[in-house]
């Protein structure tokens, strides 16, 4: 496969090479970070109903942090603004363990 006008080969072709792999919809990721065969999977049995089976799927996506993951890519945040929450959260870590401490004596 030759390469587009720019020079640089397409989504398709770095897949083929394995660098870059398509999620559908989603932009080109690398490919490491698909975790080939990891997907939440649960087993439906004969008395059980769908929407039971759809509750636990749910259940499972949450334990893995799947929607957390979501909402926190849902938008670009620049990493000046991802450094001013993370340091928000400790501060608010640190409070919480100063007033559990004071609670505690």
């Amino acid at each position: 496969m030759r390469p587009s006008r720019s020079g640089r080969a397409s989504g398709r072709q770095r897949d083929q090479e394995g660098g870059w792999r398509s999620a559908g919809p989603f932009p080109l990721v690398p490919a490491e970070l698909f975790r080939g065969g990891d997907v939440a999977d649960i087993q439906l049995r004969d008395d059980q109903s769908v929407e039971q089976a759809l509750k636990l799927f749910r259940r499972k996506l949450l334990k893995e942090g799947l929607f957390k993951e979501l909402r926190r890519r849902r938008h670009y945040l620049k990493p000046s603004a991802a450094r001013s929450l993370k340091d928000a959260q400790a501060q608010r870590r640190k409070r919480k363990q100063v007033r559990l401490a004071q609670l505690a004596r």
